[in-house]
């Protein structure tokens, strides 16, 4: 299991993955956007379900849609949960995000460098 520091020392445990499924609407046609959400472990054994919101046309940052797209995605949200988590944001439950254009672009660079 994966953790994540926070700067004031609180340990959030979690898988280090995220989840992601498109989206639909009421009438059952996909939506432009995907939905990643993970698990965190916070305090004594609460988890916490997180979800973060990614629309196709912020995916287009980071090129054509490929398999290699959908992987760098996924890294680029596990990126984000955790920099939120390092700075002294504690998850709540059900809490929802979306990453914009200029954040993805961050986050890409980010991943990029540390792999």
């Amino acid at each position: 299991m994966a953790v994540i520091t926070r700067a004031d020392g609180q340990v959030i445990a979690w898988s280090g993955e995220v989840e992601g499924q498109a989206v639909y609407s009421e009438m059952g046609t996909p939506r432009a956007v995907t939905e990643y959400s993970a698990r965190l472990g916070v305090g004594d054994a609460e988890q916490h379900r997180i979800t973060v919101f990614v629309t196709e046309l912020t995916k287009m940052e980071l090129g054509s849609s490929t398999t290699q797209r959908e992987d760098l995605v996924k890294r680029c949200v596990v990126r984000y949960i955790e920099n939120h988590c390092t700075n002294k944001w504690v998850p709540q439950d059900n809490e929802h995000f979306t990453i914009n254009d200029s954040e993805m672009s961050q986050l890409r660079g980010e991943v990029l460098r540390a792999a």
